[in-house]
């Protein structure tokens, strides 16, 4: 079986007992560790929705589509490997004022050929120009929502900080880990 990647990470603007923080942090904490198909797309529908509500805060971001199963395959390992390691983490929290940043990413391994995949293909047939401009970007956002699980055969979520107190800095942005995200105008 051949499969595809698609992946979406934003970076938005956060504070202090932030409620978009707060509910993303909510959502992925209360996942029960097996899902069905109906649960995931919940999950991923309601966390659309936050980010698009949420739309205005959003600085920086990136996503990637990539139809070629060996290229998917790995990039699907790079976005999941962003969850487990602590590659330039901070020891400790950072007391520099605002503005300060949350990361959440999400992360397909798609059927190669699938409804989803096919959708999701369509949706990601941007120009070059037009990649970073903050509708289209939002417009990827919304695809998020309409994947069907049964099109799945991997997926990952993740959030950054999972505290407060660790919310990233833009000196952190510009570390090499972050060199992936653009700025969205």
């Amino acid at each position: 079986m051949s499969n595809s990647v698609f992946a979406i990470e934003v970076a938005a603007r956060t504070y202090p007992n932030d409620p978009f923080r707060a509910a993303l942090h909510q959502l992925i904490r209360s996942q029960p560790p097996a899902q069905s198909q109906i649960q995931k797309r919940q999950l991923y529908y309601h966390a659309a929705h936050h980010i698009q509500a949420n739309f205005a805060s959003v600085d920086f971001g990136c996503w990637d589509y990539w139809p070629d199963h060996d290229k998917a395959v790995a990039d699907f390992e790079m976005w999941t490997q962003g969850m487990v390691t602590e590659e330039g983490a901070r020891q400790g929290p950072a007391y520099d004022g605002p503005p300060r940043y949350l990361t959440f990413t999400m992360a397909f391994l798609l059927v190669h050929g699938s409804p989803s995949d096919q959708a999701i293909a369509q949706r990601c047939n941007i120009p070059q120009e037009n990649l970073w401009r903050r509708d289209v970007f939002g417009y990827i956002v919304q695809a998020v929502a309409s994947i069907d699980f049964a099109d799945v055969q991997g997926d990952v979520v993740y959030l950054i900080p999972g505290d407060d107190a660790f919310a990233l800095t833009p000196q952190d942005l510009g570390t090499p880990k972050f060199q992936y995200l653009r700025q969205i105008v």
